[in-house]
């Protein structure tokens, strides 16, 4: 059994085992430069830690002399803020190919094309995607049954601090929607409501007004920013789970959804298409995208994410996200879709995914071949 040495955040939770019945993971917080220079994101310092047999970081180069490995979920190094991040980013990429890091393991497909776009300019590029080896999250299955379909009233939960991003403007826009269609629902929203032009994928704050008015609404509940154990809960008690994302890097609340055998209606973007099979496991809606599964318009630059064209892309994207949710759900409740089929299929893909203790299994293999001398 090896000692391995972890992070401690809500996202290394996911790249590591959650059991010690393979390997005994030890936990410390790993800390960056971040607030002394955007760039320093892209290394790590634990805080604590020792006799251990290997350093497993999530997206973060450590610094010290001791072997690791690193999972991550898009580019890398991930240097995403501050100018020089690009100077800093080539400075590093070296240390992929080091004596010191064992392996790299991108969390989805989608992690590995990110990864290679970033680094398309790097020479030794092909060295390092030889390394990669995906390795899915994991997580504990919470539920071993499938959820019977709504008698009455209908509970969706949306979950994203980066709420016009995540999807939160296209949800409130399906609010007016399915009171239309008398559709009795409550909708609970965990989120900081955090929107914006300093949000890479968001317009003017002033843009997103009328969409945040929704949200006072009798069967809409503002939570605010909770501990994962009360959104848990939240999940458990809800008939379907919104994330109507113009980006994300993999989708997190979906997996917890689906661990608790609660369907899902995402976007066709980035990783989601790697958790969800539409129509088996949830509902998957369109939106246009590049080579690297992206929406189309994602690397619009500030000045254009401000013009009035863009604005009315927004608006018209908005839309039709809000009036897929609507159709969505339209269909499970008149059975065209079958929830309880959906609710069985978010189970079977956990357990053949994403399961903890699947995966715990396969990190161990993963452990034994990377502490040995490096290949």
């Amino acid at each position: 059994m090896a000692t391995i040495l972890a992070g401690t955040s809500y996202f290394d939770l996911f790249s590591t085992p959650r059991t010690d019945r393979y390997d005994r993971v030890q936990r410390s917080r790993m800390l960056t430069g971040r607030r002394v220079w955007g760039p320093l994101q892209a290394l790590s310092l634990r805080t604590s830690g020792r006799g251990f047999d290997l350093l497993h970081s999530f997206n973060m180069i450590p610094l010290g002399v001791a072997p690791y490995i690193v999972s991550f979920e898009g580019e890398l190094p991930r240097a995403m803020d501050g100018a020089g991040r690009s100077a800093m980013r080539r400075l590093l990429r070296g240390r992929l190919l080091s004596e010191r890091c064992r392996g790299l393991y991108p969390i989805s497909r989608f992690a590995t094309r990110l990864f290679a776009r970033a680094c398309a300019d790097w020479p030794l590029l092909d060295r390092a995607l030889a390394r990669c080896q995906v390795v899915y999250p994991n997580v504990p299955l919470r539920r071993s049954a499938p959820r019977r379909a709504a008698s009455g009233t209908l509970r969706l939960v949306f979950i994203g601090n980066e709420w016009a991003r995540k999807g939160g403007a296209a949800c409130a826009r399906m609010l007016p929607l399915l009171r239309q269609k008398r559709i009795p629902f409550t909708l609970d929203v965990v989120s900081g409501l955090a929107h914006g032009e300093r949000v890479y994928t968001d317009t003017g704050a002033d843009f997103y007004a009328r969409d945040l008015g929704r949200l006072d609404a009798g069967e809409v509940r503002v939570h605010g920013p909770m501990r994962n154990a009360d959104v848990l809960r939240l999940i458990e008690a809800s008939d379907l789970c919104l994330l109507p994302t113009l980006d994300d890097s993999f989708g997190f609340s979906l997996l917890e959804s689906m661990s608790c055998a609660v369907p899902v209606i995402a976007t066709a973007v980035c990783a989601i298409p790697e958790i969800v099979d539409d129509g088996a496991d949830g509902v998957l809606l369109p939106l246009p995208t590049d080579g690297d599964g992206r929406w189309r318009h994602v690397y619009a630059p500030r000045d254009e994410r401000l013009s009035p064209r863009h604005r009315s892309l927004l608006d018209t994207t908005l839309d039709g996200l809000a009036r897929g949710l609507a159709g969505a759900i339209e269909r499970l409740l008149d059975r065209e879709l079958d929830y309880e089929r959906l609710s069985q299929g978010a189970i079977d893909k956990v357990r053949s995914r994403f399961e903890m203790g699947r995966q715990a299994e396969r990190w161990h293999a993963i452990y034994r071949a990377c502490i040995g001398p490096s290949g």
